[in-house]
């Protein structure tokens, strides 16, 4: 959709930046803990074959619209955030 409504004329955005600049996971190499046994989980939990299931189909905020809105709420975004990025 972000994509559609760019070629009109229009921007796409996730509050941050570009939708279309937004990357699927990547899946993590496995990794040897202490005990040398192979650690497939990543600082927040989730092990590789979690993140590789999701694919592309990754959730992000969407918003569209004309490029002058967009463009507000990104700012918007950038000043009352918070320490996200």
């Amino acid at each position: 959709m972000a994509m559609i409504m760019e070629q009109a004329g229009g921007a796409g955005s996730t509050g941050y930046g570009r939708i279309l600049d937004v990357l699927p996971p990547q899946p993590k190499k496995k990794r040897r803990n202490d005990e040398n046994e192979i650690d497939n989980d990543d600082e927040n939990g989730k092990s590789f074959e979690e993140e590789a299931g999701k694919g592309i189909h990754v959730r992000v905020p969407t918003f569209l619209g004309s490029v002058e809105n967009v463009f507000e709420l990104d700012q918007f975004h950038k000043y009352y955030g918070g320490d996200d990025e």
